[in-house]
């Protein structure tokens, strides 16, 4: 498996090489939260994560109680996704919603964004939040899952996934040149996996 953050604007990174000699491979950054919420360090970090020979992506906190076409456009416009980025995720938890409110929007969110960006999203939750609001839901297992569970112990299944893409297990680290706690991830599988991830995760349009 493969190591990697994710860092929010609670995160200021004062070296990405300092950060890639520390085994990271991959990076996912927040970039958008609802119709309007922006990081201003989003672009700069990508840059220069990139430079360094990092994978990124971009990630999206979803607001159940707004559009979600317009946030999926504000995502896109923002995130400036490319073909050997990673592909976009969608964040569930900040928010408390209902199930009838929860999955059109989520629908709505991951289809226009796969559409315009052409690379099939991930979802991120944690097994709490997806029971309480999207139990019995089929149709998510089409994307890849990235399991919020903080631990050292193996991520039960999540029903509809047979599995997980990406394992959230801490975000209580410390790396060094990044302030704060970002989020520690291992990837299921290899760095070639990744690499073809970022490379080959376009879909056809």
């Amino acid at each position: 498996m493969i190591i990697g953050i994710d860092i929010s604007e609670k995160n200021n990174v004062t070296s990405w090489v300092e950060v890639a000699k520390n085994q990271v491979r991959f990076v996912y950054l927040k970039c958008t939260d609802g119709i309007a919420g922006t990081v201003a360090t989003y672009a700069g970090n990508k840059k220069n994560a990139k430079q360094t020979g990092i994978l990124t992506g971009a990630y999206h906190w979803l607001n159940p109680a707004q559009d979600a076409v317009v946030q999926a456009e504000h995502f896109i416009k923002n995130a400036a996704i490319v073909d050997d980025d990673l592909p976009p995720v969608v964040c569930l938890e900040l928010y408390s919603t209902s199930k009838t409110v929860l999955e059109p929007k989520l629908r709505t969110f991951l289809e226009t964004a796969e559409t315009r960006i052409g690379k099939r999203p991930l979802v991120y939750t944690s097994a709490t939040y997806w029971k309480k609001y999207m139990a019995g839901i089929e149709w998510p297992c089409e994307y890849p899952l990235w399991i919020d569970e903080p631990g050292v112990i193996w991520p039960a299944q999540l029903f509809p996934w047979a599995g997980w893409a990406i394992w959230q297990f801490s975000y209580q680290v410390k790396i060094p040149s990044v302030s704060g706690t970002p989020g520690l991830n291992w990837f299921n599988g290899s760095q070639a996996d990744l690499q073809a991830l970022a490379n080959e995760g376009l879909v056809k349009r």
